[in-house]
């Protein structure tokens, strides 16, 4: 009697190569929920804090063309540059120069402005990085302001 090869045997490489085809598949499916998790966490705390912020200017009776989702995008989660500038003195000089009379060299020169330009960015200090708070409220004390741009 012949015996016939075995159709059905398997090696132990098919076997290896199967479990890690399948390992691959369920770590990278682990990942993407992870990823999408963490990423819908962020975005509900987003559009809580950009809430916020909009009820922050509603009450100052600041006026603002930004939607909720334009907020989202522009501050995220963590205030993006606003938080990360507002209390470095470099950056207090540049917010100092964007607060100019628009000239340039000799002609350029500080302005007097309106509490309510001011108070727009500190809402979003506020809202999105309070430690910086103090820094900023005392850079905003050392300006100096007029009823010069808001009717109300």
């Amino acid at each position: 009697m012949t015996t016939s090869p075995d159709i059905h045997a398997v090696s132990h490489r098919d076997h290896l190569v199967t479990y890690t085809i399948l390992a691959l598949i369920i770590t990278a499916v682990a990942v993407a929920g992870l990823l999408r998790f963490s990423y819908q966490q962020r975005s509900e705390e987003a559009e809580q804090k950009a809430a916020q912020l909009q009820q922050l200017w509603t009450q100052l009776r600041l006026t603002s063309t930004l939607s909720r989702s334009s907020l989202v995008r522009l501050y995220g989660t963590d205030g993006g540059a606003v938080c990360d500038t507002s209390s470095r003195t470099l950056s207090q000089a540049l917010l100092r120069t964007a607060l100019a009379n628009g000239a340039a060299g000799p002609g350029q020169r500080p302005v007097v402005v309106d509490r309510h330009v001011v108070a727009g960015e500190r809402a979003v200090v506020q809202v999105y990085c309070p430690e910086n708070l103090g820094n900023f409220d005392e850079f905003a004390n050392n300006l100096k302001y007029s009823h010069v741009a808001f009717d109300g």
